[in-house]
């Protein structure tokens, strides 16, 4: 599906960047990675201005920061990046 292989794309993007430098800047460069695939995707660069939370919520991932969330009240039109990674 279109989904999954984007998630492909994403985690590739995410290893390439990472292979450019060493553990200290294993972080930066997972969001650099994130930023990559937004840039390549013309799927998520037309979602992007919609909803610019994506990037956020993104970079969370790669850094493995992912939690159980709790009932989320807010619409995705007026989702900020605080409430995509909260």
């Amino acid at each position: 599906t279109d989904g999954k292989l984007l998630g492909e794309v994403l985690i590739n993007q995410i290893i390439k960047a990472r292979k450019k430098g060493g553990w200290k800047k294993y972080a930066d460069l997972g969001k650099l990675g994130v930023d990559e695939f937004l840039y390549i995707s013309s799927a998520m660069r037309e979602l992007l201005p919609r909803h610019p939370w994506i990037r956020a919520l993104l970079h969370e991932i790669s850094l493995n920061q992912v939690k159980v969330v709790s009932t989320v009240h807010t619409a995705l039109s007026d989702m900020k990046d605080k409430d995509a990674i909260n």
